[in-house]
């Protein structure tokens, strides 16, 4: 019995893995005799088993044959050695599966008789054998269900785990450790970091968020404090566990913030709401970037100009209009107190400083309205001209775009629409309704209206030249039913001395004065 062999049981344990094909680890022991006396430089064989369980099956078998160094240490590869018993491949052991265990014997004689020497709990399998069987452990690729594997440890994305010997698994739904100490660690990737936990909860799971099908309600304005403004994003693939609430602040508009409180998810597909709040500080886009549940997109919100706000590109011919309404108690209309260009409301029906601009029908206030503007005879081919001249159009139809239509000046968001945010042309009905409330139908009616109306004249649109300033007024409308291309009539409420009414005028004879109404 003295030169029987046996294997020290103090120094098994797992070396290292092969990490250029993750099929193998390392396994080294000593060997010596029952003296305590190193077998050293002597052939030796093994018989090693990979067994499911303490008592479960053995799923793989292989053999080596060795040679023992100077200090007894004989070194295994296991994974690369001769497989026995039809075993299957090394690479189909499932070692998310189940705890596993090293079952090893030794042939001491070169008999072909394998003693067996017991199981050892394999405490700590490589990740990268986990990674082989249940995702990726090279950065970049993704494990089951695009979630991204572990990638790597320490400079890869990975920190070590919270104890030595962590095992990593796919449980289905995340990445698990296993630990000598600390069951159930949790390995995770959060906002794109990968990141070990240490607690069993799994974090809440989606597999897409779709900010570009979210809802939005209520309406956002710069310099307003936003009130009842929500925004619901739908989501798949929910595993129904928790997130954190949430807080982000906006950018590109900024002064924003998207809030939602702590909640779970819910299994399958459903939807999260934030409240937007805060005061945006100018008018645009703001943007959210939203991260939540392992997924990602950008919120956006459009910020509105406030009511009254002029709109961009606006040319004043002097100090911009003040924004004022007043409200005919008769119609229930709301419009602004004064003409388009008017520095004050009218004192008299003749009062030059309340007379304001005059526009070309479907222009824009690009400074050709203005009293002093100069004028040319080329006619635009855009219904954005690049210059601030009135343009005269001495041919037939004499309008100062070729082809225009009736579309510029279509409602509140008509291209070329000069009222301020939230106003308009007024439509024709609109002006017949407020003629009709008129005591007078002339001039006089015009100023002691509500609307304190004057004889603000009106410019040739052949010429170029000025008619009836402080005799005629003139006021332009529109109609959005009426299709127009060529040779047109459109609303107009026109007066004189002696009488008026809201008729409709050939758009390119003269340029008139605006009265803006309020949506």
């Amino acid at each position: 019995m003295k030169n029987a062999i046996y294997i020290s049981p103090i120094v098994l344990y797992l070396l290292s893995i092969s990490m250029a094909q993750a099929q193998s680890f390392k396994y080294q022991t000593i060997l010596r005799n029952l003296s305590g006396q190193l077998i050293a430089n002597r052939a030796v064989r093994f018989q090693v088993g990979i067994q499911r369980g303490i008592n479960g099956p053995i799923v793989y078998q292989e053999q080596h044959s060795d040679t023992t160094n100077a200090h007894g240490l004989a070194i295994l590869e296991v994974g690369r050695g001769t497989l026995i018993n039809n075993s299957p491949a090394f690479s189909s052991i499932r070692w998310d599966s189940a705890t596993h265990f090293l079952a090893l014997s030794f042939d001491s004689t070169g008999s072909g008789n394998f003693l067996s020497m017991g199981s050892f709990e394999l405490l700590s399998v490589p990740y990268a054998l986990y990674a082989l069987n249940s995702g990726s452990s090279t950065p970049g690729n993704q494990g089951p269900q695009g979630i991204p594997g572990p990638q790597g440890i320490n400079g890869n994305g990975l920190n070590n785990g919270t104890a030595t010997g962590q095992v990593l698994y796919w449980d289905g739904n995340n990445w698990m450790t296993l630990n000598p100490g600390i069951q159930g660690s949790l390995f995770t990737i959060s906002q794109g970091i990968p990141t070990w936990l240490s607690n069993t909860q799994f974090p809440g799971h989606i597999s897409h968020l779709s900010c570009q099908t979210a809802t939005n309600t209520g309406s956002l304005t710069a310099g307003t404090l936003a009130t009842g403004a929500t925004t619901i994003i739908p989501y798949t693939g929910g595993n129904g566990n928790s997130y954190n609430a949430q807080v982000i602040n906006s950018t590109g508009v900024t002064g924003l913030t998207a809030f939602i409180n702590a909640g779970s998810f819910v299994n399958g597909n459903g939807s999260l709401t934030y409240v937007i709040s805060g005061t945006p500080n100018a008018s645009g886009i703001a943007s959210f970037p939203i991260q939540i549940g392992g997924q990602s997109c950008t919120l956006t919100r459009t910020v509105d100009r406030p009511i009254g706000a002029w709109r961009q590109g606006m040319v004043h011919c002097g100090i911009p209009t003040s924004v004022v309404d007043v409200i005919n108690p008769i119609t229930g209309k709301t419009w602004m107190d004064r003409n388009l260009g008017a520095s004050r409301v009218a004192i008299s029906p003749t009062d030059s400083l309340a007379f304001g601009d005059l526009y070309q029908w479907g222009r824009f206030g690009d400074g050709h309205q203005c009293r002093n503007s100069n004028f040319t005879n080329q006619q635009s081919l855009s219904f954005f001209p690049g210059h601030n001249e009135f343009i005269s159009a001495p041919n037939y139809p004499h309008e100062w775009k070729f082809n225009l239509d009736d579309s510029p000046w279509s409602g509140e968001n008509g291209i070329n629409n000069p009222c301020p945010i939230g106003y308009r042309i007024p439509t024709h009905t609109e002006l017949y309704n407020e003629h009709q409330t008129w005591t007078d139908p002339g001039g006089q009616g015009a100023f002691n209206s509500t609307l304190k109306l004057t004889a603000t004249g009106q410019r040739h649109g052949e010429t170029a030249n000025f008619q009836g300033v402080g005799n005629v007024g003139g006021y332009w409308g529109r109609d959005d039913t009426n299709s127009c291309n060529w040779d047109c009539w459109f609303p107009y409420l026109g007066f004189s001395t002696t009488g008026g009414g809201a008729v409709v005028f050939h758009r390119a004879s003269f340029s008139h004065s605006i009265r803006c109404i309020k949506n």
